[in-house]
């Protein structure tokens, strides 16, 4: 993405594939003043979702084209430089913008169908089921908790300086300066936290695991199911003890057949 314009790069040697003009709102930004980032994301069937300037518009990233009419997100004489913000629902044809709180759009329908009055900075997270949604408050003193299937608001979580940064099942993972925190979220109750050792790195939720570190060719997946992180251990330790090792387990009185055995 460059200034007004999308490019598409096959992965393999970085070859530009297409390039396109983004949809103008209609107006210039002020002189001096920087357009901000666009918004990108990939739908289920592969179409390309970019929020730049309050428009969203669609587009197949195999032949560049835009392959439906851009989708204003704001109001009309409402100008923005940067996206917003739009993330996917889950099993729905809606996403949630994030524009002075957090909206559900329809894409089908292309019009909002609800607004959550929340002051935020930060994208909303939306579970894998498309049922809840959670963002963290502007002053960092809460995660707002919001029913998607009702668009009722949940009792909050008391989080204080904690970003969400997914959710699966029961569990929220949320990112403090330095800290992962996981929160039984129905409960309300905190699981526990991790250090992540000053690692700076963007960090993701999926659906096996959590991802220490999401920039390409960087990816670390750490398994949510304990059972798989035992099975590995046995695969590194399935092997005879060293005499040194069985002299020690002799000396300890404990049985010297290897753990996975």
């Amino acid at each position: 993405m460059d200034g007004y314009d999308l490019r598409i790069y096959r992965t393999a040697g970085l070859v530009l594939e297409h390039e396109a003009r983004l949809p103008a709102p209609g107006w210039e930004a002020d002189e001096g003043r920087t357009v901000g980032e666009a918004s990108v994301t990939s739908a289920p069937d592969g179409t390309l979702l970019i929020s730049h300037r309050g428009l969203l518009s669609s587009w197949d990233p195999w032949t560049g084209v835009q392959t439906a009419p851009p989708l204003p997100l704001v109001d009309p004489g409402v100008h923005v430089v940067f996206g917003p913000e739009v993330v996917l629902r889950p099993g729905h044809d809606q996403v949630l913008v994030n524009h002075d709180g957090v909206e559900v759009w329809d894409l089908r329908a292309r019009k909002r169908v609800h607004r959550f009055e929340i002051r935020t900075l930060e994208p909303p997270v939306v579970s894998p089921d498309g049922r809840v949604a959670a963002v963290a408050d502007m002053d960092d003193t809460a995660i707002s908790l919001f029913d998607l299937t009702t668009m009722e608001p949940l009792p909050p979580l008391t989080a204080v300086d904690q970003d969400p940064i997914g959710m699966m099942g029961d569990y929220l993972f949320a990112r403090g300066e330095s800290e992962l925190y996981v929160w039984q979220w129905r409960e309300r109750v905190q699981v526990t936290s991790l250090d992540l050792h000053n690692n700076w790195q963007p960090q993701s939720i999926e659906e096996d695991g959590f991802v220490l570190d999401d920039r390409p060719l960087h990816r670390e997946l750490v398994p949510y199911d304990p059972q798989v992180w035992f099975d590995d251990l046995c695969r590194i330790s399935d092997r005879e003890y060293t005499p040194q090792e069985k002299a020690l387990l002799e000396r300890l009185g404990v049985d010297d057949t290897p753990p996975c055995r």
